[in-house]
């Protein structure tokens, strides 16, 4: 086979699968590792596919890592509308946790001028809530991540460990039945991991678009949630299934809690 056919044929079960493994291609083609991580280095070269490790996905996967200018545009009014809702759970003193995602940053925008410590991984964070009334700004330091505006590494996690969280304002490019919340970058994930072993109160901000997707990265369990606020446009048979695992569902259009 030459390789235009094969790098075809890549391209379809990328259509239809989303990824594929480099070893799995191999056997498939009865060819090497090797020349298939070539195959799979053309075809990223020319755009067609974004590499991973050990394989590749589609460019249009859930997987592919999407930087912060490209996702704080995106569905902007159901992140608004999240950010709104997650007011209601703010204290005065209360000390609480923005991840990198463009939802929370939505959320640091309209944080009013209280009494709180923000801790946060996130530079857009620190920039939105800078000079803020009443709002001490911490961040955690560590490797920066120029694509997503943030920082992650080890420590980005240990610095965390010194500070009694009440809630976690968090997002994920995804949220499965089944697998939990993923998310495409590895070190985003394995922060938000760590941060929700120590926080008191987990509230995920994640709009409708996310229901079912399945990224590259899981880092949580749904029972982990305490708290899910999701957007108008979520239905009622989206979200059932979910409440079975999930303690509550907030639908932003109305805060309505639904156990």
């Amino acid at each position: 086979m030459l390789p235009r056919q094969r790098h075809e044929q890549i391209l379809e079960l990328l259509d239809q699968s989303g990824a594929v493994r480099t070893v799995d291609l191999a056997t498939r083609f009865s060819v090497t590792d090797e020349t298939i991580r070539r195959d799979l280095e053309y075809l990223h070269g020319e755009g067609r596919v974004v590499r991973t490790h050990g394989g590749a996905i589609s460019t249009s996967h859930p997987g592919r890592s999407v930087g912060i200018r490209e996702r704080e545009v995106r569905n902007l009014p159901l992140k608004q509308q999240i950010a709104r809702a997650a007011e209601q759970f703010l204290q005065p003193r209360d000390v609480i946790y923005l991840d990198g995602s463009s939802t929370a940053l939505e959320f640091a925008k309209i944080i009013p001028s209280l009494d709180l410590t923000v801790l946060t991984n996130s530079h857009g964070v620190i920039d939105a809530l800078k000079g803020r009334e009443g709002v001490e700004v911490i961040g955690t330091g560590g490797k920066f991540d120029s694509l997503n505006d943030c920082y992650g590494g080890a420590m980005a996690s240990q610095s965390l460990t010194r500070y009694r969280i009440k809630t976690a304002f968090f997002s994920g490019n995804g949220i499965d039945l089944k697998r939990g919340i993923s998310e495409s970058d590895e070190d985003q994930a394995d922060l938000k991991a760590f941060a929700l072993r120590f926080v008191e109160r987990a509230v995920f901000l994640a709009d409708s678009t996310k229901i079912g997707l399945k990224s590259t990265y899981f880092f949580a369990d749904l029972d982990r949630i305490d708290t899910w606020i999701t957007d108008s446009e979520a239905t009622e048979t989206q979200l059932k299934p979910f409440r079975q695992w999930v303690r509550s569902v907030v639908v932003a259009s109305d805060t309505k809690v639904s156990d």
